[in-house]
């Protein structure tokens, strides 16, 4: 799915909301059908701050790697 394609403010519900720990991430691997009927994954990391919820691509712009890798 091309970015101008989605659509902003799209909600989806992939879990409940105190499925995720106040202050915590959790890591989620959804799916993809472009409009040709491909799939291919999306990674995403959604982040519960309160009464908040903020989600991001699993992907630093900067290094090319997820954001919930986790280094020794």
């Amino acid at each position: 799915m091309n970015e101008q394609w989605m659509q902003p403010n799209t909600a989806y519900a992939i879990c409940g909301f105190y499925d995720i720990p106040n202050q915590q991430a959790m890591g989620f691997h959804l799916m993809i059908i472009d409009e040709d009927g491909s799939h291919r994954p999306w990674s995403i990391v959604v982040v519960r701050w309160g009464k908040r919820v903020f989600g991001y691509l699993n992907k630093c712009p900067h290094n090319r790697v997820n954001l919930d890798l986790e280094r020794n």
